[in-house]
Formats: C-alpha cells, sequence, structure tokens
C-alpha cells in the first residue's frame, strides 16, 4: 500500500457521507446509487465506499439468510494482517447496486469493515507501529479508518470527482458509533467545501390516525448532532409520499431549508428512484452545496435521463410475460438472490417481455412436482447437501420435458450429477461436497481447494476469462465471441477424470483460459435439448439494466418461445 502523507488534505476528491437512522434497510445503497448516477450524467467521475460495521472482514462466511446476497467484485484483493491473509471479493450486495446503477467496477478495498479496522490496529500494535503508546478507538481506530478512506483516494487521484461513503447500520448503533466519530472528524479538517453529509431516515405513517409521524427522526437527527454532526440533507424514506407540514417539521428540527428535506416514498420498481430525486432536483441541490455547475450541457443530461426512463418503463409496460421457477432454499431472506432476481429482470428488458420470478423450494421438489407453469428453471449457487436432490431432480425433469434450464454455480455442478446419472449411466453419481464416498465423483475440488481448512477468503474469487467452443449454445449467446470473461465464487468444480464418459452426453462448451482443466460452461446438444446449459461463474454480477449478461439474455429468450 501507498503511504498517505500530510498532503492528502490537498485532494479534490469531495466525498459525500450517506449515514441511516431509525431502523437499517431503509434504501441507504439505492440513495446513494441513484446520487452517483445523477452525477454521472452531469459529467462527473463517481466511486464508492461503504463502511460495514460488523467484525466480519468480509461478509464471505455468512449464511445468505443472514446478510443477504454476498455479492463478487471483478478484481480480488489480498489483504494481510500478520500471518493471516485473505482474498477479498466478498462484498456486501449493496455493492451490486452500486455497480448496476452508475455503471462502474468497485475494487474490493472499497468495502472497509471493522473485522479488517480491528485486526489492522492489533497488527500494528504488535509490531510496536505505534511506538509503546496507548492503544485506544481515538484515535488510532479513526485514523485506521481514515488512512483506509485516503488510500483510495489517493490511488484515484484524478480518476474521481466524488467519493460517495456509505455507512452501514443506523445512528445510535454502539459498532457504528466509530465511523460516525470519523465522519465528524473528517468534517472538522476539511469541512463543507469537501464534505457532504446524507442522512437516510423513516417516516412511518400511522394509518389510525392518517398522520405522518416524525418523532423518530427527531430523535435520529439529535442523535447526529450530539455527535457533532449536521446533516446537509435528510432523505425521508416513507410508505408513500410524505405531506409538506411533515417535511417542513423535518426541515425545522434539521435546521436545514425546505428543499434540502427530500422525499424518498416506496416505489413499485427502484429504478425509478433517480427519476424521483431528479424531480426534486436533489442533484443539482448537491452540486450547489459543493459549488459545482454540471460538465455535460442540459441537453445531453436530458438525453440520458430520458434514456433511462424509457429503458426503466420496458421493465413494466410490456404484455409479454415469462415465468421462471427459481430453485433455490434459501428463501428466508429476500435478498438472498438479488443479482440472480435483477439479472432475469434485464434478461427481460431486452427481450421485452416482463419476467415474473416464482420462489421454488427445491427441499420439497420431487418427481410429481408440477413443473407446467413455468417457461424456464434457473438453479442458482449454493452450498452443501440441504436440498441437492430437489436440484438434481430439477434437471432431470427439464432434461425429460425440455424446460430451459440454467444452471448458476452449484446448480451447474448438480446438472452435471443429474447428466451423469440419467444419461451416462452413473447412477450413484454425486459432487463430493454431497457425498464424499460416491463411487463416480463427478464434481470434485479445483486443484489447491481440497485442503483448504480456512474458509473465508479462500474460494476461487474474481473474474476469470474463458475459452467458448464455436457453434454451441453459449457461443451464441455471447455473439459468438471466442473469449468472455465472468466473476466467480467456487471452490469444486467438473472432475476431468470423468471427462470421456461425460462427453459422450455433454458438451463442454467452454474452459478456463488459464487452466483448461476447469470447466467453465456446459450444454446438451440443441438436438437432444432447446436450452439446457450450466456455468461455473456468476454471469449475474455484471448484468446491468442497459448491459444485461449475455448468457441470461439467450436464456429467457428461450424460455420466452414456450411462454404461456
Amino acid at each position: 500500500m501507498i503511504k498517505i502523507n500530510e498532503e492528502i488534505s490537498k485532494f479534490k476528491t469531495k466525498i459525500i457521507i450517506v449515514t441511516g437512522g431509525v431502523m437499517s434497510g431503509i434504501g441507504k445503497g439505492i440513495v446513494c446509487s441513484s446520487i452517483g448516477m445523477l452525477l454521472k450524467t452531469r459529467g462527473f467521475k463517481v466511486d464508492v465506499m461503504k463502511a460495514d460495521p460488523y467484525l466480519h472482514v468480509d461478509p464471505g462466511t455468512m449464511n445468505p439468510t443472514e446478510h443477504g446476497e454476498i455479492f463478487v467484485t471483478e478484481k480480488v484483493w489480498t489483504y494481510e494482517y500478520g500471518e493471516v491473509v485473505s482474498n477479498i471479493a466478498e462484498l456486501d450486495q449493496d455493492f451490486g447496486n452500486y455497480e448496476r446503477f452508475m455503471d462502474i467496477n468497485v475494487h474490493p478495498s472499497h468495502n472497509l469493515t471493522s473485522g479488517q479496522i480491528f485486526m489492522t490496529v492489533l497488527n500494528k500494535e504488535r509490531e510496536l507501529r505505534y511506538a509503546g503508546k496507548t492503544v485506544q478507538m481515538i484515535p488510532h481506530v479513526t485514523d485506521e479508518i481514515k488512512r483506509r478512506i485516503y488510500q483510495v483516494i489517493a490511488e484515484k487521484e484524478g480518476e474521481t470527482d466524488f467519493l460517495l461513503i456509505e455507512i452501514g447500520g443506523t445512528t445510535g448503533d454502539i459498532e457504528g458509533d466509530l465511523y460516525l466519530e470519523t465522519a465528524r472528524q473528517l468534517f472538522r479538517e476539511h469541512g463543507k467545501e469537501k464534505m457532504c453529509l446524507i442522512h437516510t431516515t423513516w417516516i412511518p405513517y400511522n394509518a389510525p390516525v392518517c398522520e405522518f409521524k416524525t418523532k423518530p427522526t427527531q430523535h435520529s437527527i439529535s442523535l447526529l448532532f450530539s455527535k457533532g454532526i449536521f446533516p446537509d440533507f435528510v432523505v425521508c424514506r416513507s410508505e408513500k409520499q410524505v405531506d409538506k407540514a411533515a417535511l417542513r417539521k423535518i426541515a425545522l428540527y434539521s435546521n436545514l431549508k425546505e428543499e434540502r428535506i427530500i422525499s424518498n416514498p416506496n416505489l413499485d420498481n427502484i429504478y425509478r428512484i433517480p427519476t424521483l430525486f431528479e424531480e426534486q432536483d436533489f442533484c443539482m441541490q448537491i452540486l450547489s452545496h459543493f459549488n459545482e455547475q454540471p460538465r455535460t450541457n442540459v441537453r445531453m443530461i436530458a438525453d440520458q435521463l430520458k434514456e433511462w426512463d424509457e429503458t426503466v418503463d420496458l421493465i413494466d409496460n410490456v404484455e409479454k410475460t415469462v415465468v421462471i421457477g427459481l430453485g433455490g432454499k434459501y428463501f428466508d431472506h429476500k435478498d438472498t438472490y438479488y443479482s440472480v432476481r435483477e439479472a432475469l429482470m434485464h434478461a427481460g428488458v431486452a427481450n421485452k417481455c416482463k419476467v415474473i420470478i416464482k420462489d421454488l423450494n427445491v427441499e420439497k421438489v420431487t418427481e410429481e412436482t408440477n413443473l407446467k407453469e413455468f417457461d424456464g428453471i434457473l438453479v442458482p449457487g449454493g452450498f452443501g447437501e440441504r436440498g441437492a436432490e430437489g436440484k438434481i431432480t430439477l434437471a432431470e425433469r427439464c432434461i425429460d420435458e425440455k424446460i430451459p434450464y440454467l444452471g448458476i454455480c452449484y446448480g451447474m455442478q448438480l446438472a452435471v450429477v443429474a447428466v451423469a446419472r440419467k444419461l451416462c449411466g452413473l447412477e450413484k453419481a454425486n459432487s463430493i461436497e454431497v457425498d464424499p464416498e460416491t463411487p463416480y465423483p463427478v464434481i470434485s475440488f479445483v486443484k489447491g481447494q481440497e485442503k483448504i481448512i480456512r474458509y473465508g477468503g479462500t474460494m476461487r474469487l474474481g473474474s476469470y476469462e474463458a475459452i467458448l467452443k464455436e457453434g454451441t449454445i453459449v457461443r451464441k449467446c455471447y455473439n459468438d465471441e471466442e473469449v468472455i470473461s465472468e466473476r466467480h465464487r467456487h471452490r469444486l468444480e467438473v472432475n476431468f477424470d470423468h471427462l470421456e464418459v461425460l462427453q459422450q452426453e455433454l458438451i463442454f462448451s467452454g474452459v478456463c483460459k488459464q487452466d483448461e482443466n476447469i470447466v467453465e460452461f456446459i450444454e446438451l446438444p440443441q438436438e437432444k435439448h432447446p436450452f439446457f446449459v450450466g456455468t461455473q461463474a456468476h454471469p449475474e454480477f455484471k448484468s446491468r439494466l442497459r448491459k444485461p449478461s449475455p448468457l441470461y439474455v439467450g436464456f429467457i429468450a428461450e424460455a420466452s418461445k414456450s411462454s404461456k
């Protein structure tokens, strides 16, 4: 890492910090993403960070039902602390929205967690890097947080006009206090000329008395005041449009002009939020705060926003529908398969159809499960024995009934197991993750992964290139490109020891460019099945509203042919 010197105070990048109040899950990430998108339409270069107060190094070891989806970045960052090294490419799901809205690739070092910070501080203490001083939360921990922020700014100097920083959790959380204190110090050091704080809060609506209640927001803002932080804008998330009386009350209490209180009611489509903010001149007010002017003309801004709106309209305003069964098991948290759902929706826009996604619990799937309502089946990534047989059954049923099938990561691996059992005569074939004693381990460890006992940051992560076989379904999906790149998160793969027997039925339509023994794409021949495809990658992580995943687009195109 480069050293941050005292001249960092001269950096040109301006910082926008987004905090939350009242409760978590009110859309700070979408607020961040929408602001970034609107700044980009005005010609500014934007980047983003997130500070997560949890003690994990990254979310990679969290159960999806605990924290939602784990997003994977393009690059891998090797994070070192003492004798432990972790490869970080697994990030909080908010990074998916950052990338989708702002059309950027975020570096994994931009996800800052308390686990990373504390490990670094303790390691420095063990190395006597604090010269024998008493190591404390302030200044040593807050200094390390600032160092990480300055590190990002210094490395992107000249490439970033605005750095958006979302502070996870809510104001008042014990674990988040250090980040709020860091924000206070940043304001003290750099002033309002380079700093802006946007507080996102929830305004509950009390239906029996037909009144918006501002008291929780007042308490949240009061807590910020007590920490020496004064918001420049307040974004009011609510069940419906907040009335003027409530907005005036919040403006008065937060010592802001009324136009700096931004209404953010629930919308059916999150991609309409930038337009909602634009209608309230939110972005122009932020620029005014920094004494900045747009770098693009009014016509260009209007054209970009119109194009965005027209694309968003295609999500809802189409007649044709396609019903996709999502064969998973993590349905306790609605955000578990967030990027998959988004990629399916993006693919629907590309095919001018509305994609209806129905959860299909693989723990309940049997040979008798009725699949006639589905135009296609997608089995996403996952881990473990639970529900594995249901996923295999789904793949077998799709083979029999010629239902378009797309297997992602674990969904591809278990599709290979289904083909091995059903078409290749290997009745007890399995993945060694499910059955370590299987006589036909058609899915086994990637070389070097079998001895790993520490799970965090050790999988095959990040972007890898694949060579696609000519004439295959997959290659057609990728516009006949020979070499493509997708992101990965796995430690098992197709076992090349069973290559010969599997290739009697399966086409290995893509292999890793760096190691051709790693299978990246599989498919059944088109004369046997219209679309039975699997990939070891996670193409959903690169899918964006106006740049949908080619593989998902191809899947929905095939599914739409048989839509009811």
